[in-house]
């Protein structure tokens, strides 16, 4: 499992494994975030299951399903939701950490942040968003005007 932190609230990695659990909570995260509906893969570990080892290895699990090409307005605002009420470090998971990284991009520019700054750390992560550059900063553009 490999994790990219995009700061030092939040990192993403791909499809986590219940086994994953133990030492997620060892690498100091609180929280687990699963961005993939259920189902969405054959062998995928359904987000109550992921629930259920999270807990037992200390962490809280939460579930903002995104379903791959299809995002809505508002999914963003719940993974900035998520990352606000998280007493530490959030682990946000999908079968790729695309789908959870975009979500992180647009909450970004929601909270102000330029596409230039947004689009430089995931790139440095491996995650290619320049597509989302002018979503992010109408993000930003509307977060400053509403001050």
């Amino acid at each position: 499992m490999e994790i990219k932190k995009l700061n030092d609230k939040v990192s993403v990695a791909v499809q986590i494994q219940l086994s994953d659990l133990a030492t997620i909570a060892e690498a100091g995260f609180t929280t687990v975030m699963s961005n993939r509906p259920d189902g969405e893969e054959i062998g995928q570990p359904s987000f109550a299951e992921v629930k259920e080892a999270a807990e037992q290895a200390g962490l809280k699990a939460v579930h903002v399903p995104v379903v791959s090409g299809g995002m809505m307005a508002d999914d963003p605002v719940k993974f900035g939701q998520v990352v606000d009420e998280a007493e530490g470090a959030v682990l946000a998971f999908c079968r790729t950490g695309t789908r959870s990284a975009i979500l992180w991009s647009l909450d970004q520019g929601a909270r102000g942040n330029s596409s230039e700054q947004v689009i430089a750390i995931t790139t440095a992560v491996g995650y290619d968003l320049s597509g989302l550059a002018s979503q992010i900063d109408n993000n930003a553009r509307e977060a400053n005007e509403n001050g």
